[in-house]
This record gives structure tokens, sequence and C-alpha cells, in this order.
């Protein structure tokens, strides 16, 4: 299951928690969760939890990220890219579905439009969080 969250750090508990939910329902589950490769906000909330309950973990992180020590490393697999669009084909190539999990329209643009590849439908996913999407 591709997620794409947030990963600024300051977003209120309600989605951190949201994030650490559904980390254990996709490895309750035994999806693998297959995301932006972050330690930190929402992206490392959701990466610790899928980890603390027994998941796998893959994530694709641009080397700019990495660079900045920002890079998950406890992470089953990790792609490096070179380029934010070599990071989001990562993506289209890895998974099937797709969810956000996001207190921006940031995230839920990527997760609609950013893994597509040209003239693709998106594929089916959802909103996950306790807040509307502002």
């Amino acid at each position: 299951m591709c997620v794409f969250c947030a990963s600024s750090s300051r977003l209120p508990e309600v989605y951190r928690r949201a994030a650490r939910e559904l980390g254990a329902e996709l490895a309750r589950r035994g999806h693998r969760l297959v995301y932006g490769g972050g330690k930190v906000g929402l992206m490392g909330e959701l990466a610790r939890s899928v980890h603390e309950h027994g998941g796998r973990i893959f994530g694709a992180i641009p080397r700019t990220l990495v660079d900045r020590e920002l890079a998950y490393g406890p992470a089953d697999e990790l792609v490096v890219t070179d380029t934010l669009r070599d990071h989001n084909d990562t993506f289209s190539s890895t998974t099937g579905r797709t969810t956000a999990a996001s207190a921006s329209t940031g995230s839920a643009h990527a997760a609609v439009l950013g893994r597509q590849p040209p003239g693709r439908a998106p594929t089916p996913g959802r909103n996950v969080g306790s807040q509307p999407i502002q």
C-alpha cells in the first residue's frame, strides 16, 4: 500500500495518531508500506508504527533528503533516487494501491497526480485522517 503523507513535525496530535493507527492496521493486514522513506513528521510516525507492529517497509527517497539525514534508516528496503520524478516513478512501479494520510493538499495532490504516469488514470485510493484536508 503506497501512502503519501506529510513530513512536517508541527502537525496536531490527531494527525500523528491517525498515521500510527494506519501503520498498525497496514501491518495487521499484512500489507507492505510503500512511502517516501522519511523519518520525520507523519512519514516517521507511520513507518515506526508499521515496524512496531511487525510490518515491512519499502521507502523511496530523493538523495537530497538522505544528505540532510531525513531518511528512515530501519526501512526493510530504501531506494535512493536522484530526482523527484524518479522518486515518483518508483512508487508507480512498486504498488497498485494508494492512500493519503495528510493534513495538507500537497500530499493529497502527490497521491492523486504525482505518482501517475502520463495518460494513466489515478489508482483508486482514499484519504485517511480524522480531519478533512484543507
